[in-house]
């Protein structure tokens, strides 16, 4: 199994906020790294489905459109679509 991994299709600055805010399209099996902070990023699913892991939780997120997960550690991230998926990072 090959894994590819996403890029950034769109940035922009958020007028709400001043944290720098990233779409991403991934199609299903694609994985985006991110670097966790005690306090960020925060991965929005817009559409479809993504399974998130973080270094040092045993525990693992599935987010459908409409959820949030908010990183709380520091280390790798890892978003892997489900299924074809479009995903908002916030740091």
């Amino acid at each position: 199994m090959a894994i590819r991994f996403a890029h950034a299709n769109e940035s922009h600055q958020s007028r709400a906020a001043a944290a720098p805010v990233t779409d991403m399209q991934l199609e299903r099996k694609d994985v985006c790294r991110l670097k966790g902070r005690r306090h960020g990023p925060a991965v929005t699913c817009l559409e479809g489905a993504v399974w998130i892991t973080q270094a040092g939780d045993p525990r693992d997120h599935i987010l459908i459109a409409g959820e949030k997960f908010a990183v709380n550690r520091r280390g790798a991230v890892l978003v892997e679509a489900v299924r074809d998926a479009r995903v908002r990072v916030t740091s």
